[in-house]
């Protein structure tokens, strides 16, 4: 059924018996509808589209519930349809109803996914039991399937110093057929350290608590209290610690990558490790001080504001007052802001996410500054491309993907058009888009 139907809506509640009348109001989809929508196979194209909602640190399931009856889109399914990502990032779970037999359809679709599973009363022993005490036997077996494929602690590294930690939530990585090995560890190598002002509000597509281990669990030639000293280090300095995240195979002690004079790219890294993102460490203040990992889509080399991480260098390293030079491919780092402005983020806290729940103006001071910003492209730029990542991360985090369809509108009606502001119109128009729409952004406001 759409979004806009009513049925699809209840009580929030624990109560099975208005929970079934919520499931027997729901419209049985219309299977040839379906089909007509997707030209390829419907199974493998729905989870397709499903899985760009997910980040890379979410290993993506799909659960078929099956009676025994054959499937409606047998004319449709055929082995080896599924593209790699589908093959390799996610896991197929049947769960059959009536036996542990599983017809030549579903047998077909599972072979589009190097990992499947098949639950079943056999399989969980639960051939004699009443029906719900069988289907909760089920239900904890496909939950006993939702395992992470790296439990190895992650490593995070600053120099020659490293520590042993565990990341919650634990991030599920997808399988790397490149690294060939079966287990997998993280790698978070610290490259450097900004201003919390300078950060701002950059793309992040998942955050994980960072969590000290135990003396004894972690290993023996870790450093002791590194994790603490970054905290209390970040704490007094109002800074957060950039990182690059790296797979690689399990290792007690990790290689520190040295770059010499003689190296020349393409650099060969150690312990068969994999550039995987970057991200930041950075303290979050909530109950109790802790350290948070958040994590840029792999795709994110740099940020507008800030230029491309490979071009960070020291401030030591400039003269002057030059502060960003894309040209020359470099910029100072730390980054330091230009201009003094009056809506500048406070330099005496750390770094925050936008809450809009409790502002008496909700959003709109902060779009107002947007499309402010917007009429003074391309001369403020790097201000502009940081105001609106911060709105989107708000947004996101609010569940109201529409207000930023909205406020692209308002940045073509007050942008000036010259070619400069088309190649910026062309990255808002990406930095606006959802990943998990269906649709891409219309080009122009509707």
């Amino acid at each position: 059924p759409g979004s806009a139907d009513k049925s699809m809506f209840t009580e929030f509640t624990s109560d099975s018996e208005i929970l079934e009348k919520s499931v027997d109001l729901l419209t049985f989809p219309s299977l040839s509808e379906l089909s007509k929508r997707y030209t390829e196979t419907f199974p493998l194209t729905a989870f397709e589209l499903q899985m760009q909602k997910f980040a890379f640190s979410h290993h993506c399931r799909v659960v078929v519930l099956m009676d025994g009856c054959s499937s409606n889109f047998s004319d449709i399914m055929d082995h080896d349809l599924a593209s790699r990502e589908v093959r390799l990032d996610g896991t197929c779970i049947v769960v059959s109803l009536s036996g542990s037999q599983v017809n030549s359809t579903l047998r077909r679709l599972q072979a589009n996914f190097k990992h499947s599973t098949l639950l079943s009363s056999v399989s969980v022993g639960a051939t004699n039991l009443p029906t719900d005490r069988m289907t909760d036997m089920l239900v904890n077996a496909v939950f006993g399937t939702q395992t992470c494929e790296s439990e190895h602690p992650t490593l995070i590294a600053c120099g020659h110093l490293f520590s042993s930690a565990v990341l919650t939530p634990r991030p599920c990585f997808r399988h790397r057929d490149d690294l060939n090995c079966l287990e997998l560890q993280l790698f978070v190598e610290i490259f450097g350290f900004l201003n919390a002002a300078d950060i701002s509000h950059p793309p992040i597509r998942s955050r994980h608590t960072v969590l000290a281990l135990p003396q004894p669990i972690a290993q023996s030639e870790v450093t002791p209290g590194l994790l603490e000293m970054l905290l209390l280090t970040m704490s007094s300095t109002l800074t957060v610690a950039m990182v690059t995240v790296y797979l690689q195979p399990p290792v007690s002690r990790p290689t520190v990558f040295k770059l010499t004079e003689d190296s020349r790219p393409p650099h060969v890294l150690p312990d068969s490790r994999r550039f995987l993102t970057h991200g930041f460490i950075h303290r979050f203040n909530s109950k109790r001080d802790c350290l948070m990992l958040s994590l840029f889509p792999e795709e994110c080399t740099g940020l507008p504001w800030l230029g491309q991480f490979a071009h960070l260098a020291p401030v030591a390293d400039f003269a002057g007052s030059l502060l960003y030079n894309d040209a020359d491919n470099t910029s100072p780092f730390p980054v330091r802001e230009a201009d003094k402005l009056s809506y500048k983020q406070s330099g005496s806290s750390d770094f925050q996410y936008v809450n809009w729940v409790h502002s008496p103006h909700g959003p709109t001071n902060d779009v107002n500054k947007v499309v402010r910003l917007a009429k003074r492209l391309p001369e403020k730029s790097a201000v502009f491309f940081k105001e609106l990542n911060r709105v989107k991360a708000a947004a996101l985090a609010c569940g109201w993907p529409s207000l930023l369809s909205a406020l692209y509108g308002l940045i073509l009606e007050n942008v000036q058009k010259t070619p400069e502001t088309d190649v910026h119109l062309e990255t808002i128009s990406k930095i606006l888009t959802v990943s998990n729409d269906d649709q891409p952004m219309s080009p122009v406001p509707v």
